[in-house]
């Protein structure tokens, strides 16, 4: 038991330096304790915000849940939504934990049973997922709880839930991992599995996306009703049947949802459920400390995967051509440090168009679902075409919203610094200005989110039939939106760098960057949704609406070439390992 406690502080110990940033050689205590702090103050603002955000829709949720009595469907539904939260953030977590992870040479020389680094491993990917649950879950429960009034049985099941989900699900993924490697050689094939984790993540998400539009149907009437309405009755009953559709498609997975339904209800089931599964999922953990010692062992202690040194070699020593620009020598050297990984490629650069593949397929499956033909996808040309000459405004902003929203899930700019680790003193090494250097490194992510808003704009403008001035300055507009956003994430990245990591899977995993970069275009979806009440209250024209984006997003980058001119190559000391 003592191994147990010191290895699992050890790897939590990791884990939080990861998260807030490791210590750096400074020349002083004091300026390295007080970056620390705002790192922290930095965190807990962001959070607070995004827990504010979840707090207020799951809120106004459970309210009308209870209003038009549709708590047990919609409960079905978030159950089933968290459990798919958890699993697919726990496929990656138990993967890199248990089998992938570079310190195993480690345990090799200490008195350590191997169930004893596996109990640490296991807790240690507990910790991480108490953590997702801590921004996506228990505020939206919290939120729902207070909105629909639950009584206290359904809170103290919430509890239980939340505290011993994790259980279940990385001990039966650990399992069936482990049976998976008696086959397959994880550390040999890395690359290979690295990859098919990532699709398992995708293929689940688009699943899970297409599932949640099955009702589909009802959108069509739904939106007849509201218009015809002259109170929400109608609104109320339109969402108990859409949830109540949605409950039906998905009544194949009452064997999950069980356990959990009811703690959004109350009763006594609602106890009893979460019980069951903290009996269920101590009696699986239990069983994966006995598989662990049957089998873990040849796994832990399995050689590592051989090292490419060429192309290492090739990347961290790549010269300056005399014949090229600098900016554009850095845009090539960091475009091709995401192609050659299929992490970087899948995690970083290509999230977004994930996303918009996810939010296309869903809305599309809704239309194609729904009976009413005004619905139908053959009448986009005129309701687009209604809604750029009647609403310009509102439609600029709800378009620029989307790729603020879509931007947010392109971590390329917030990982630029950290995907160089150990290798940033070759960067800082260049005979180059830094305004060079960031600009080069500012363009991988930013021309990338513009092509992605670029062909959303165009297909929206033939569609639409819209003038070419508009498209224009839609066009411009939004640019402005993606370097301001792109400019805030690669700063964060440089002001605190994770260069420490040891797997390109932890560069991206364990970066707290990542977090700030989702975080950012969070917020920044709220001052949207500011920018729109405020123009469908004061009926603003569109002149106003651009005004409101340009001089916003342009004092972002304003502010950030003043900072530049100011701080100079001072803003490099942050850079070290």
């Amino acid at each position: 038991m003592r191994n147990i406690i010191a290895l699992s502080k050890v790897m939590l110990l990791n884990k939080l330096g990861s998260l807030l940033g490791n210590k750096k050689k400074k020349k002083a205590k004091r300026e390295g304790s007080s970056t620390l702090v705002r790192s922290i103050i930095m965190l807990a603002v962001l959070f607070l915000l995004m827990f504010a955000s979840f707090f207020f829709i799951a809120n106004t949720l459970g309210k009308l849940a209870r209003q038009a009595d549709f708590l047990l469907e919609l409960g079905e539904v978030l159950s089933l939504a968290f459990i798919v939260i958890i699993i697919l953030f726990s496929i990656t977590f138990v993967y890199s934990t248990f089998f992938t992870a570079k310190d195993n040479d480690l345990w090799l020389p200490m008195p350590i049973k191997t169930n004893e680094i596996f109990v640490a491993r296991f807790i240690s990917c507990m910790a991480t997922i108490y953590y997702i649950e801590l921004v996506s879950i228990i505020p939206f429960l919290l939120g729902f709880t207070f909105g629909a009034k639950l009584p206290f049985e359904a809170i103290l099941g919430q509890i239980i839930y939340i505290v011993l989900l994790p259980i279940p699900i990385i001990a039966v993924f650990f399992m069936f991992t482990l049976l998976i490697s008696h086959f397959f050689d994880f550390q040999r094939h890395r690359k290979f599995f690295d990859g098919l984790m990532f699709a398992v993540i995708i293929i689940g998400s688009l699943s899970f996306s297409v599932l949640m539009s099955i009702g589909g149907e009802r959108i069509g009437s739904l939106t007849e009703e509201i218009q015809l309405a002259e109170d929400p009755t109608a609104l109320l009953e339109g969402l108990k049947t859409q949830f109540t559709t949605i409950s039906n498609a998905i009544s194949w997975s009452l064997f999950i949802t069980f356990f959990s339904r009811y703690m959004f209800v109350g009763g006594l089931w609602a106890i009893v459920g979460p019980l069951l599964m903290a009996v269920a999922g101590v009696l699986l953990f239990f069983l994966a400390v006995l598989f662990s010692r049957k089998s873990y062992t040849r796994v832990l202690y399995a050689p590592s995967a051989p090292s490419n040194k060429k192309s290492v070699k090739k990347t961290k020593h790549k010269a300056l051509k005399r014949n090229q620009h600098p900016i554009w020598v850095i845009f090539v050297r960091d475009l091709k440090n995401v192609m050659r990984s299929t992490t970087y490629l899948f995690n970083v650069l290509f999230a977004p168009l994930i996303a918009l593949l996810a939010m296309t397929l869903s809305m599309v499956i809704s239309f194609v679902a729904s009976g009413d033909p005004n619905m139908d996808v053959s009448n986009a040309p005129s309701f687009s075409s209604m809604a750029l000459t009647n609403y310009p405004a509102l439609t600029f902003i709800i378009l620029i919203s989307l790729i603020n929203f879509l931007n947010a899930m392109n971590f390329t700019s917030g990982t630029s610094f950290t995907r160089e680790g150990t290798h940033i003193s070759v960067i800082k090494s260049y005979p180059i200005k830094l305004r060079h250097l960031l600009y080069g490194k500012l363009i991988l992510g930013t021309s990338f989110s513009a092509i992605i808003y670029f062909v959303i704009l165009l297909t929206f403008f033939i569609i639409a039939g819209g003038a070419f001035h508009l498209f224009i300055i839609f066009l411009l507009c939004g640019i402005i939106t993606i370097i301001a956003l792109n400019y805030i994430s690669i700063f964060f990245d440089l002001r605190f760098p994770y260069l420490n990591w040891t797997t390109e899977l932890q560069a991206v995993k364990q970066n707290k960057n990542i977090i700030f970069n989702m975080l950012i275009g969070f917020g920044v979806l709220l001052v949207n949704i500011i920018y729109l009440l405020i123009i469908i209250f004061a009926q603003l024209p569109l002149y106003a609406a651009v005004i409101m984006v340009v001089v916003t997003f342009g004092a972002i980058i304003a502010g950030f070439e003043i900072h530049i001119n100011k701080k100079g190559n001072a803003l490099l000391d942050y850079l070290q390992v």
